[in-house]
């Protein structure tokens, strides 16, 4: 699916004559339309490439080109396809009065229904413009639209993009405000204050910011390469064209606002009184220009560099795609010049810390084959890559130690197990968070509170779409939650959890038990960055459970903390005190908050540490969850691979590692350990993998270290090296066999009385039986149909992980549900081993 920009009919088209050879069946590959207010799709399904008349479109109007028009006179557009579900799409003339359009007539696109956002945060005046449209003649009860602010129309029922109106820029997927463009640009002495235009154009390889600005003199022209590093530098994006212009020769209202779209038309349509222009892309972007030996900073020119800039790429404001896509784009440029072994040193935490300027030195020098240029180049980045990681091995040391004293805090009573009062519940609405709720709400009577960023209704709608999406049937909730959720508004990595002084002592009082899940989860960012949400937050819930009256602490952790170890068996009570093989920073952040309730344990912290695996959607489907892993199964699937490493894989379905947790933290006696809430069956990801050959017939081949250090296909090794960076070092994965030992847990469970789960094969086929059916039944929203298979049973699980990665899957059949179950247990552990 296409639908992240404008959709071109030249890449749609060229996508499919791309892939088509390897088994892209066009009709599998289509285009839809969305926007984050409407949260998210409107339509989808589009496969249609049409030809409209190119001036009838500048007038407003749709006339399908005829076959016998130039095609110079058409514009080729994709069809969006049809709207979903009870979404209801208006197209609306806003050029005076609102009123809808007329057939054949572009308008801007309005929508409405359950989709629909309440507004933006904090921002009343203008959530009521976007948000509450209404059209003449409706009466006062009906619900109110979205204004998209995008251009289009309906043609054979099915939706067209043509255009966007609102003042937004979007360039790399990423929006940007013009203000802030205009800002950085009128702050060269040279331009005129409040007469600079910013807004985006279509270029060759998408759309492109164009930048006008009035001169103050005519022969005073600013350096156009300086204000794009300030852009670059500040923002993150660069302008692809600075048109300077004499004054006065931008349009503004006669409240003296520019009218960007007008400037934007004039520019186009040269009627602008152009003194200079300045187009800062590079000769690599010409059309039939390719970047090869003989122009080795050529490429910089579409991530908006020279090479010269003396700032590094995380200052430059680089996002994580557009770092991960540098990175690739070094390493080709690198292997072009016979350095395979140099594209193997290219770290993406290193890039991020070495001057730009330093780097496209190094280089150069290897691209002009100078003596020793090689050496100097891996040393660098080596040097570079081991300085980073002491200074960061140092911040993680030190941030394992609390950020307070616990004696200086209002004293808790003595230690006892604690009676009456409510439960405080962070990250309560991301993936795992709502399994959790759900299952305090089954096993407990407290009231339950939930740590949100949002307030009011929002944070119970956040809640109760939480607690829905969870549930059996995906539409239903606890009977009688709302009387027992109460939401808090505050933000972990804040100071006192962004709560003021009274709401800490409220919550600080009235709690028994606290489960700390919240925590930011991204598998590119560093440790610094992850610091404040991860490291931070868990030292404000630690201060708030050792504040006032005894509290519980049950702390969500994660099997990560041990990174890519290869130690053959982990217990319960290792911690990788060596802090081994833990190189990102969702590993180091989570390894250093569990550092942080272990040091508070001894000092008076009543606290368990749970740690999870991999999770998965429920056994009903239940849960939305893009995790890294299921992602990898679905790419694994789609191209037959799986790999020779001996790892244990744990799998575990979400609903059960919650009630599983919520259980084990009944038990008083269950205080002070650490449980694994992983498998009991020992099984690789080859395991998996082989159950799915067996499930779809398809063919699935090894994949080990030595094939992705190889090369092999592009986007395989992509998606691997960027990933599991370890793959390209010294870890061999092939040669890895690393178990889980939960003893602990085990035994827990058994006092909770918790009944054991059926093996990993029958649950596996079985999710997997009703990911293919709800992949043949092309439903596009939730799916609880238990459809026999009719056809392929390959191309039904394919269109089946699709939905799962949508959010979509629902019952699995031939399971029959189950209460709690066992934690972790291998085969060969020992009674007692950890408790």
């Amino acid at each position: 699916m296409t639908a992240a920009e404008p959709v071109r009919a030249n890449v749609y088209r060229d996508f499919i004559r791309k892939f088509e050879p390897y088994g892209l069946n066009p009709r599998h590959f289509f285009s839809a339309y969305g926007l984050a207010e409407f949260t998210l799709a409107v339509s989808n399904y589009g496969r249609t490439v049409q030809a409209f008349d190119r001036a009838a479109l500048r007038r407003h109007e749709v006339q399908p080109a005829n076959y016998d028009t130039v095609a110079a006179d058409t514009t080729m557009l994709v069809s969006c396809g049809e709207t979903l579900g009870t979404t209801e799409v208006k197209i609306v003339n806003v050029t005076a009065d609102p009123r809808a359009a007329r057939d054949g007539e572009i308008g801007e696109i309005w929508m409405r229904g359950p989709s629909k956002c309440q507004g933006y945060w904090r921002r009343p005046e203008l959530s009521a413009t976007i948000f509450e449209a209404r059209l003449p003649g409706e009466p006062p009860s009906a619900p109110t639209w979205l204004r998209s602010g995008d251009m289009g129309f309906f043609h054979d029922s099915e939706l067209y993009i043509c255009g966007r109106s609102k003042d937004m820029i979007i360039v790399r997927g990423l929006n940007y405000y013009p203000q802030d463009i205009e800002a950085l640009v009128e702050g060269d002495t040279r331009v005129r204050k409040g007469c600079v235009a910013a807004f985006a154009c279509d270029g060759e390889s998408g759309e492109t910011l164009v930048v006008v600005a009035e001169l103050k003199h005519p022969h005073r022209v600013p350096d156009a390469r300086s204000l794009n590093q300030q852009l670059l530098q500040a923002l993150g994006v660069a302008a692809s064209s600075f048109v300077f212009v004499e004054a006065r020769t931008i349009p503004k209202t006669s409240s003296g606002k520019i009218v960007r779209h007008l400037v934007r038309e004039r520019w186009l349509e040269g009627q602008l009184q152009v003194l200079s222009q300045v187009d800062t892309v590079l000769d690599a972007d010409a059309p039939g220009a390719e970047p090869g030996l003989e122009q080795p900073r050529a490429w910089l020119g579409q991530f908006g560099l020279t090479g010269a800039e003396t700032w590094t790429l995380e200052e430059a404001g680089f996002d994580s795609l557009k770092l991960v896509e540098f990175a690739q784009t070094l390493k080709e440029q690198l292997e072009m010049r016979g350095g395979h072994d140099l594209s193997r040193t290219v770290d993406l935490r290193s890039l991020q810390k070495i001057a730009i300027c330093e780097l496209f030195d190094l280089v150069d020098q290897v691209a002009a084959s100078a003596p020793h240029a090689r050496l100097r180049l891996k040393r660098a980045l080596s040097d570079l890559g081991r300085k980073h990681q002491t200074i960061e091995a140092e911040m993680m040391r030190r941030d394992t130690r609390l950020r307070f004293d616990p004696g200086s805090l209002p004293a808790a009573q003595a230690l006892c197990r604690p009676s009456g009062g409510g439960v405080l519940l962070t990250g309560g609405t991301g993936f795992f968070g709502p399994f959790l709720l759900a299952s305090l709400l089954e096993q407990t009577a407290d009231e339950i509170l939930v740590l949100v960023r949002a307030g009011g209704d929002d944070a119970m709608r956040r809640i109760r779409a939480g607690l829905m999406s969870v549930s059996a049937d995906g539409a239903s909730c606890p009977e009688g939650w709302e009387h027992r959720v109460r939401p808090v508004t505050g933000d972990l990595s804040a100071a006192n959890l962004g709560l003021s002084a009274a709401a800490w002592r409220a919550v600080a009082d009235s709690v028994h038990t606290i489960y700390h899940n919240g925590a930011l989860v991204n598998y590119l960012l560093d440790y610094a960055s992850m610091r404040d949400a991860n490291v931070g937050g868990t030292n404000e819930i630690v201060r708030l459970a050792m504040s006032h009256r005894p509290k519980v602490l049950n702390h969500i952790s994660t099997t990560f903390i041990f990174g890519w170890s290869v130690q053959e068996t982990i217990s319960e009570r290792d911690t990788n005190a060596a802090m081994d093989r833990l190189d990102f920073g969702y590993s180091q952040s989570k390894w250093v908050s569990e550092q942080v309730v272990h040091d508070a344990m001894p000092q008076g912290l009543q606290a368990r540490i749970f740690r999870p695996a991999l999770l998965t959607p429920s056994v009903h489907g239940g849960g939305y969850n893009f995790d890294i892993s299921i992602r990898l199964l679905a790419f694994m699937l789609n191209h037959g691979l799986s790999t020779t490493a001996q790892n244990q894989v744990s799998f575990t379905p979400a609903d059960i590692a919650a009630a599983n947790i919520v259980a084990i933290a009944q038990t008083p006696d269950s205080v002070g350990a650490t449980y694994h809430v992983t498998r009991d069956e020992y099984a690789t990801l080859a395991d998996v993998t082989t159950i799915l050959a067996e499930l779809t017939g398809q063919a699935i081949s090894g994949l080990c270290a030595a094939r992705v250090r190889a090369g092999g296909d592009r986007a395989l090794s992509h998606l691997v090296t960027s990933c599991f960076p370890c793959w390209s070092s010294s870890f061999v994965p092939s040669t890895t066999s690393r178990r889980w030992s939960s003893s602990a847990t085990t035994i827990a469970i058994t006092v909770a009385s918790v009944t054991h789960r059926p093996s990993e094969r029958p649950i596996l086929r079985s999710a997997t039986w009703c990911w293919a059916s709800c992949g043949s039944c092309g439903s596009t929203t939730s799916c609880r149909k238990r459809v026999p298979p009719t056809g392929p049973l390959s191309t039904r699980v394919r269109l089946g992980w699709q939905i799962m990665l949508e959010g979509r899957i629902s019952n699995v059949p031939h399971v029959s549900p189950w209460p709690f179950t066992a934690g972790c247990t291998r085969h060969d552990a020992q009674p007692g081993r950890g408790v």
